[in-house]
């Protein structure tokens, strides 16, 4: 049996093989990896989203679970998980998961895309305002991005409030004109 040592090399096989349909050949491959990189966020997210690909929910949200108990600062495991319960239309446990992360690093950049899903959940569910204010807290923790502007400008447009998406679409284009 093939024993690679390289961590990364593992992960990165173990997702290449979910994508082309060998679920059980990725899920060795995660499991070698997570004996030799346990602590790895990037890890456990990939994991998760694999369990969620091949309809292993409850094994999905173990798989987030245990990885933000072991790096809780990792932004894009909230996310993952997060997205999934909304997707799922568990709003209430999405709406946890997001909080739980923009409050493990409220004003970090790498909060943005937590920001701007929650967002997007809130405006799904009818909750404009809110969507607005985590919007707003998006370009609080990064201000330059562009990407939470045009989220924003979308959500205006949606709403009927042109001059706002106008505006928005503007300054995404001053701060990032090649976009």
């Amino acid at each position: 049996a093939i024993q690679p040592q390289n961590k990364y090399l593992l992960q990165s096989w173990a997702c290449m093989e979910a994508r082309c349909g060998s679920a059980a050949h990725a899920s060795r491959l995660f499991s070698l990896a997570a004996k030799r990189q346990c602590c790895d966020g990037a890890l456990w997210q990939a994991r998760g989203m694999h369990f969620k690909a091949q309809g292993s929910i409850d094994l999905a949200r173990r798989a987030f679970a245990h990885g933000i108990k072991l790096e809780p600062t990792h932004t894009a495991l909230h996310h993952a998980w997060g997205s999934m319960e909304a997707q799922l239309n568990n709003i209430t446990a999405a709406r946890a998961i997001f909080q739980r992360g923009v409050w493990e690093r409220p004003s970090h950049p790498r909060t943005v895309e937590l920001w701007t899903t929650w967002a997007l959940l809130e405006e799904r569910c009818g909750d404009v305002t809110a969507a607005r204010e985590y919007l707003r807290a998006a370009l609080r923790a990064e201000r330059f991005s562009v990407w939470a502007r045009q989220t924003w400008a979308a959500l205006e447009a949606r709403q009927g409030e042109y001059a706002a998406s106008r505006q928005l679409y503007e300054d995404a284009l001053r701060l990032d004109p090649s976009n």
